[in-house]
């Protein structure tokens, strides 16, 4: 999926690109008619929210039907995390290593919520708030590590704190997609899940 929608992911954006966007900067100078009035610098605040969608819900389901039965080790989230930032690495000639740092980074926050919250089909409680939290952070850090490394905040600062917390309900809404209710376990398969397999 990760290829197949590479057209359309957040790790392609510079963070200059992504402030730039989130700040609807606009260049009033020339490469369009003459006349036509101010035209967009790089992508627009359009283009990089709906890419942040799609990058939220390619990296997000895989880790939700996985944690729905297994615990993960610890690692688990920031490896796969890590593999999926190296095919918009590739395509950028990594010319834009601050935001695939900021996605590995937002691997090892999952982990960490994985193994505080312990979501699993059991648990739907954790398992919702792993998913929204997860997301949330995942985005906060993409717009932290833009304006970091980009050139100071949006300016427009309904986008830039907008954005995590709508990400953030995309994946609560995926967690309720993915589990509507909790799930009970046969006694077999939760011990298999915590461990205790002889």
């Amino acid at each position: 999926m990760s290829l197949f929608l590479s057209y359309g992911g957040a790790l392609q954006y510079r963070p200059e690109g992504i402030v730039r966007a989130l700040s609807m900067l606009r260049d009033a100078g020339g490469g369009g008619r003459r006349g036509a009035g101010p035209v967009a610098v790089g992508p627009s605040a359009a283009q990089v929210a709906v890419s942040m969608v799609v990058t939220n819900v390619v990296s997000l389901s895989p880790v939700l039907l996985v944690v729905r039965r297994w615990l993960l080790p610890f690692g688990s989230v920031t490896v796969m995390y890590a593999v999926m930032a190296l095919m918009p690495g590739a395509q950028t000639g990594f010319r834009n290593v601050p935001m695939l740092l900021s996605f590995v980074a937002a691997g090892v926050v999952s982990d960490l919520l994985i193994r505080r919250l312990r979501p699993s089909g059991e648990r739907r409680a954790a398992y919702w708030a792993f998913a929204g939290l997860s997301a949330f952070a995942t985005w906060s850090l993409y717009i932290g590590v833009a304006s970091a490394t980009g050139g100071g905040l949006p300016a427009v600062p309904e986008l830039w704190t907008g954005a995590p917390i709508v990400a953030g309900l995309i994946g609560l809404a995926l967690g309720a997609l993915l589990l509507p209710n909790a799930v009970t376990l046969a006694p077999r398969m939760r011990r298999e899940r915590h461990g205790h397999t002889r």
